[in-house]
């Protein structure tokens, strides 16, 4: 142990006394560091640090904590440090509400601010006061300079370093995965042109002469046009359709799927035995049924009204498939169907779905489709797509325009987790759009 017997300059360690050892000095640094003295700053905006009576400031406090007085400051404020004796190293936690310089009077150079929440070390040589470093930690992710600024429709997303190499971004990819975000989507939704004369008493195949959007050739509009088919490396689907049946009060209504030209388990089907004098609307959905390249689909149409009766070309006369499973699939694709008849309503929700298994939906919702088969005329038309009641995109329609174009609140994914609900806001007016069709595009994750 060295024992010094006068004042030596030894850097930040003053050694004052006869007898004093540099491991006490050690232990008074450390101590001052530890436990800075607290103060107040009021409204005057000025504090002077008078509890120096020694040469070297750290004899008495190494460190000072300014926290704002029960009449805060409201300016930036003024510390004073005395010029005669001080002098040495020393520390400054500003935790008032305000910027603070730090000085000797008349100090010939700039005195260094310390910014509010933030803390310095510095020098007083007697003339003037100098910053030698100054920062302000944060325990928050988002309020670092490389990172996100909030987590905004983040929820379940993983954090990974940008393409750039340059800043933290969110994905939903997990650590270690190899894989594409941009999952591919398969499957097919088909429409009638015309209307169609279903024999009496006779179950017919319903034909489908117009596309929607068809990404694999799952069906030809002229060759076996009542058919959806399966193509190489689907090997899991789920089908889904409507039929509008004209006004007639006669006979029974039945609307089911057959597969390869029989029933099969996991069907759709339904059955009215007796019908309004109006348009009866029926719609089938199937379970997720595992199938083979070249397995076909129809949609078959059925009554007993005594003379034809017709399929009415409307908008909620359709078949769809979407491919649940696939050899090439990344993710399986996530479909989200939705028709209204006629002018929808100008007020509440249109469609509401809660996640019963994880899904996410693509940056400006890719790969959705969405149709008035009579467009706006006159003004546009927006509906707002929601994530548990917060708004996370917009599906739109230029005036005059039969086809929808998509955003997104931010340039993201969004991710729904189980129990999540997503709603379709109506709008308060519709310009004459009429007979609506949405699917939106996504993928399970």
């Amino acid at each position: 142990m060295v024992t010094f017997t006068g004042k030596s300059a030894i850097g930040v360690g003053q050694i004052t006394d006869a007898g004093t050892t540099s491991n006490d000095a050690d232990s008074e640094i450390i101590d001052g560091l530890a436990n800075p003295r607290a103060e107040t700053v009021d409204n005057t905006n000025a504090f002077t640090i008078t509890n120096v009576a020694s040469t070297y400031l750290w004899e008495q406090n190494i460190a000072w904590r300014f926290t704002d007085a029960g009449s805060p400051p409201n300016a930036q404020i003024t510390v004073t440090v005395p010029a005669s004796p001080a002098r040495g190293l020393f520390g400054i936690i500003n935790a008032t509400s305000e910027d603070m310089a730090v000085t000797i009077t008349s100090q010939p150079l700039t005195a260094p601010v310390i910014g509010a929440g933030e803390a310095a070390v510095l020098s007083s040589n007697g003339t003037n006061v100098e910053l030698l470093s100054s920062g302000a930690g944060t325990t928050l992710f988002t309020a670092l300079t490389d990172t996100p600024a909030n987590f905004t429709g983040a929820g379940l997303d993983y954090v990974r370093v940008n393409s750039g190499e340059t800043a933290l971004e969110y994905t939903t990819v997990a650590p270690g995965s190899t894989v594409s975000v941009t999952p591919p989507s398969q499957g097919c939704l088909l429409s009638s042109t015309a209307t169609q004369a279903i024999t009496t008493s006779t179950a017919t195949a319903v034909a489908w002469d117009s596309e929607i959007y068809d990404t694999d050739s799952f069906h030809d509009n002229v060759t076996n046009n009542t058919r959806i088919t399966i193509p190489a490396g689907v090997t899991k689907v789920k089908l889904t359709g409507g039929i509008v049946w004209e006004t007639n009060a006669s006979g029974f209504r039945r609307v089911t799927m057959t597969k390869n030209g029989s029933s099969f388990d996991g069907r759709g089907h339904t059955f009215n035995t007796t019908s309004p004098n109006a348009n009866m609307f029926q719609n089938v959905v199937s379970a997720e049924l595992d199938v083979a390249e070249n397995d076909y689909f129809e949609l078959i149409a059925e009554h007993d009204r005594g003379s034809n009766l017709n399929v009415v070309n409307n908008t909620a006369t359709w078949f769809s498939c979407v491919a649940l499973e696939s050899d090439d699939a990344i993710f399986p694709p996530h479909q989200i169907n939705h028709w209204e008849n006629g002018t929808p309503a100008t007020s509440g929700v249109l469609y509401r779905q809660i996640a019963e298994r994880a899904f996410t939906l693509d940056d400006a919702l890719a790969a959705s489709v969405a149709r008035f088969e009579t467009a706006p005329s006159g003004g546009t038309v927006d509906l707002d797509v929601d994530r548990n009641g917060t708004k996370i995109g917009t599906i739109s329609w230029a005036d005059g325009s039969n086809t929808a174009t998509f955003s997104t609140v931010a340039a993201q994914e969004y991710v729904f987790a189980i129990g999540d609900r997503l709603t379709i806001d109506a709008d308060s007016a519709y310009n004459s759009a009429a007979d609506l069709i949405i699917s939106l595009w996504g993928w399970r994750s």
